[in-house]
């Protein structure tokens, strides 16, 4: 079968195509690919709207608080000469130079532990195992 055809015949909105594609694959390494909306339930557009904001949101607040809280960790220590135009504060905290460096790294890759957290979040819901 041409790929455009296959396309053409699974891209309808139709969930008796997406079952009978679906059975077809069960049991075979391709149905972790056979996904659709409307096999779990969430094929109302509001629906699928509202949890894409919530997860934008938890996504955004997440990275948001792990690089903050890991900057500000080390701007307010007495390694805040490792953090590009900072100024060291009156009563700096104590903070070994491991400890610092680990800090920054973490911030630096704070979306993409937030992304994880999300992910692992999500798969873990209700909604998602059905």
């Amino acid at each position: 079968m041409p790929i455009g055809k296959f396309l053409t015949t699974f891209s309808g909105r139709s969930a008796s195509r997406w079952q009978t594609f679906h059975r077809h694959l069960k049991g075979t390494q391709l149905q972790l690919f056979a996904y659709h909306p409307v096999m779990d339930g969430t094929s109302n557009p509001t629906n699928v709207r509202k949890r894409a904001a919530g997860r934008t949101l938890r996504f955004t607040l997440l990275a948001f608080l792990i690089t903050l809280g890991t900057g500000t960790l080390v701007v307010l220590s007495n390694r805040a000469q490792l953090v590009n135009g900072a100024r060291s504060v009156q009563h700096p905290l104590s903070l070994p130079l491991p400890i610092a460096v680990t800090l920054i790294v973490l911030g630096g890759w704070g979306p993409g532990l937030a992304a994880i957290a999300v992910t692992a979040w999500d798969s873990g819901s209700p909604a998602s195992r059905q």
